[in-house]
């Protein structure tokens, strides 16, 4: 079973030999690496190259792929995603580093339950060395029960698209491709996973060292561009909302939404989604949450008018937890 790592590459210079030395030690054979560089003006791909040269590659295949301009993260990963020919895929960013045995952790893994079409690992924080806890099944077999546990409180999968064994065909076949022109882009390509996926396996072993690292984009995102684009991949959210678990994702977006919603001023298309929103909660029959959101526009109070907004603001977010304890209770 061949594996294809894709390795996205732009202006990492003081990360990517940490990055490339990681992925020589893996002890899984054979693997394909592929290296996208997306028009990074530094150093980085002339280090990978001469870190891989200096301390060998034996069974590894190394492809570098170049674009001609900068596309950002998502192209780069779709360049990817096309090139690859292994039987599964993984992501790594080039500024983050993988365990020794970890690709040998999820094969293993994939021998045991061969039908996952995803195989999620254990990611560690270089920071604190604390593992996100997400670990606590073993294999789900059932879209219905990926996507209650998806969109409840409960955190069962990475909300990133790496530190994931996935299955190519599953990719290709679902057409699930990054959305191109976004930051965030992982959010809005697990949604879409979510909604395709039958089976999931889960890897209890660390196999991935996150790093936050300055100049990334989780560093270097500002407010107004994080807005911008919630704006967008919430859009696209509510234009495919479906069943099964409809009134899960309606609420599930709408605490994001919230916590977006008044920094946005109404602009980059929140002022649209909030109608939408409302709309759908009446549609829904969640007459409640209608209703304090029509509360939260009006503009007649007697008391001063932003205490009575913090105030309803409280009560859509316990509306939210109250839909979801019902939900977890029910399951």
């Amino acid at each position: 079973m061949k594996v294809s790592i894709i390795i996205p590459v732009y202006h990492v210079e003081k990360y990517i030999e940490r990055c490339v030395l990681s992925v020589l030690k893996q002890t899984y054979r054979p693997l394909e690496v592929v290296f996208v560089d997306d028009c990074s003006n530094d150093r980085s791909i002339d280090i990978a190259k001469k870190t891989i040269e200096k301390n060998g590659a034996a069974s590894i295949e190394f492809v570098f792929l170049e674009h001609d301009k900068n596309q950002g993260q998502s192209a780069a990963r779709n360049s990817g995603i096309k090139a690859s020919t292994g039987d599964y895929l993984y992501f790594l960013d080039s500024d983050d580093k993988l365990s020794d045995d970890a690709i040998s952790f999820f094969v293993e893994k994939q021998k045991n339950f061969p039908d996952a079409e995803i195989i999620q690992g254990s990611m560690v924080h270089a920071l604190d060395g604390n593992s996100i806890d997400i670990n606590k099944h073993s294999f789900i077999e059932d879209n219905l029960s990926i996507r209650r546990l998806f969109y409840s409180k409960d955190i069962f999968i990475i909300d990133s698209a790496c530190d994931k064994l996935i299955k190519r065909d599953f990719l290709i076949n679902n057409n699930l491709f990054f959305k191109e022109g976004i930051i965030l882009e992982d959010s809005h390509w697990l949604n879409n996973v979510v909604k395709e996926i039958n089976k999931i396996a889960f890897v209890s072993q660390p196999t991935y060292i996150r790093y936050l690292n300055e100049g990334s984009t989780m560093t270097s995102l500002t407010k107004e561009r994080e807005i911008k684009n919630i704006g967008i991949i919430l859009k696209d959210f509510l234009s495919t909302i479906d069943e099964p678990c409809y009134d899960e994702q309606l609420f599930s977006y709408f605490s994001k939404f919230l916590i977006y919603n008044d920094a946005s001023s109404g602009e980059y298309g929140f002022a649209s989604l909030y109608k939408d929103f409302q709309k759908l909660f009446v549609k829904r029959g969640f007459m409640k949450m209608s209703l304090l959101m029509f509360l939260y526009k009006c503009r007649y109070f007697i008391v001063p008018e932003n205490k009575v907004k913090a105030r309803l603001h409280g009560y859509m977010h316990a509306e939210i937890n109250s839909f979801f304890s019902k939900h977890n209770d029910r399951k």
